[in-house]
């Protein structure tokens, strides 16, 4: 797991949803400071944090509502956002993507955000001595082009960052929770079970109905629908 050391605190963030055929991208920005880390009841509680993809789903849900007490108790905090069809269908998803990572990091409290820049690149942190009393940014995959912010991108970094981990449980818990209202809403295409993805059942709806508002148009192009 990435320390905080030499850093006012760690924020670390991950989405869920930029593959399926339809509803949103969420993504979601966790914030731990040194302290926590300190706190052998926090480390006892956090071992089981991973890469949400990689739990059951009912461990997942106990992971979340544990996230949720602590912000609570101000052990620590998060914020989300979405990136709605229209969104995704105007900047295409990754852009679209970037966007509401830059919004979920504003929703932040504002002792916790860093301070933008306006560098078209992306600006990667290298040592203690440059990042001194800055936040330490951390997200999975890639770096993320025009972000605003300098960060560090970790591949599989939902597994080896508690922070990025808390952040991938928190997108895709949000997300599924969409996804179930919107299966109540369109019943016809199983969003409650596939969660959007092109699986066999929905492609079949997809045929079958054709798509609705909360379908991606991008995503849908090369289907003969």
């Amino acid at each position: 797991m990435y320390a905080v050391k030499g850093h006012s605190h760690v924020i670390g963030l991950d989405e869920a949803g930029r593959g399926p055929l339809a509803g949103p991208v969420v993504v979601a920005a966790v914030t731990l400071n040194s302290d926590f880390f300190k706190l052998a009841s926090h480390r006892k509680n956090t071992r089981e944090f991973n890469d949400s993809k990689l739990l059951a789903e009912e461990r997942r849900l106990e992971l979340f509502r544990w996230m949720e007490k602590a912000r609570e108790q101000d052990r620590l905090n998060y914020a989300s956002e979405t990136a709605e069809v229209e969104e995704i269908e105007q900047y295409n998803v990754y852009q679209a993507t970037t966007r509401a990572m830059r919004r979920a990091i504003e929703k932040l409290p504002s002792e916790l955000q860093p301070q933008p820049t306006t560098d078209d690149l992306p600006l990667f942190q290298t040592s203690v001595k440059e990042s001194v009393l800055r936040p330490l940014i951390l997200l999975d995959g890639k770096p993320m082009k025009k972000l605003g912010h300098p960060h560090r991108a970790i591949v599989k970094g939902d597994s080896k960052s508690l922070a990025i981990a808390m952040a991938s449980i928190l997108a895709k818990t949000l997300r599924d929770k969409m996804l179930i209202e919107l299966s109540n809403e369109f019943p016809q295409y199983g969003f409650a079970s596939h969660k959007g993805y092109g699986t066999p059942q929905h492609i079949e709806a997809l045929l079958k109905h054709g798509a609705c508002p909360q379908h991606r148009p991008r995503f849908l192009r090369n289907l003969e629908l």
